[in-house]
């Protein structure tokens, strides 16, 4: 019915009808991907703020939501990994898009200069080998991004989701549209982000001195558990 309905637009309507058809189906994707677009970047805002990133409103604003992007997956190495020195994964994916960036431009000017000497044989082949050049280059740093990317979407996973982040990166591969719907998940649900060993084992030991501290004396729990004395006043410094 609806099929008629666009049929009769299109052939009696003459060309108004049909323009208005060609514009929906073209507005009609680009409000779709800006939808889907805009709840990915508030969802990225949300997560920065469960996981105590600061300024989490990057997110809305274009490139420097890449920064963020990295930013966040820095965080898995920062929980994780303490010990070790944090890897600025941000400036890496702001460093990347931005040499591709440069070489559009540089292609650009090639353009504008053979068009400025268009009988010179010398600027041409020049242009013709330099703009060859880019075109590798651009693609090489095109697949090293979409390399990248994939690394810091599996270390936000992994920081929000814990051994969920394997699955979700293969379905967020074969299935791109799902990415944004576990941005959504880790966004909205309350069981994200996940425990991690580190954590959980801390946990156990500050709910066994408690425990330990509701029946008995700081001498006594000294005399009696040391070993959970000591691991008290890890914890303590570490969390000062």
């Amino acid at each position: 019915m609806f099929l008629d309905i666009i049929f009769e637009l299109i052939t009696i309507g003459a060309p108004y009808s049909l323009l208005f058809c060609i514009l929906l189906l073209i507005i009609l994707p680009v409000l779709y991907i800006w939808c889907v677009s805009m709840c990915q970047k508030l969802m990225t805002w949300r997560i920065s703020n469960r996981l105590g990133v600061k300024k989490g409103w990057l997110a809305l604003i274009p490139i420097a939501d890449c920064y963020l992007f990295g930013r966040l997956a820095q965080e898995d190495r920062n929980r994780n990994h303490p010990e070790k020195k944090p890897i600025k994964w941000g400036r890496v994916y702001l460093a990347l898009l931005m040499a591709q960036y440069a070489i559009v431009l540089l292609f650009i000017g090639l353009l504008f200069l053979v068009s400025i000497f268009p009988e010179n044989d010398i600027v041409y082949w020049i242009s013709i080998i330099i703009g060859y050049g880019l075109f590798g280059m651009r693609a090489l740093l095109a697949l090293a991004t979409m390399v990248l990317f994939y690394t810091l979407t599996y270390k936000i996973y992994h920081v929000m989701a814990g051994s969920k982040a394997v699955l979700m990166l293969i379905l967020s591969i074969v299935l791109p549209f799902l990415q944004p719907v576990f941005f959504l998940i880790m966004g909205l649900d309350d069981r994200f982000p996940a425990v991690h060993p580190a954590d959980a084992e801390a946990e156990l030991v500050m709910d066994d001195l408690e425990e330990c501290a509701e029946n008995k004396s700081q001498e006594e729990i000294r005399e009696e558990e040391p070993v959970l004395c000591n691991e008290l006043c890890g914890v303590q410094s570490t969390a000062e």
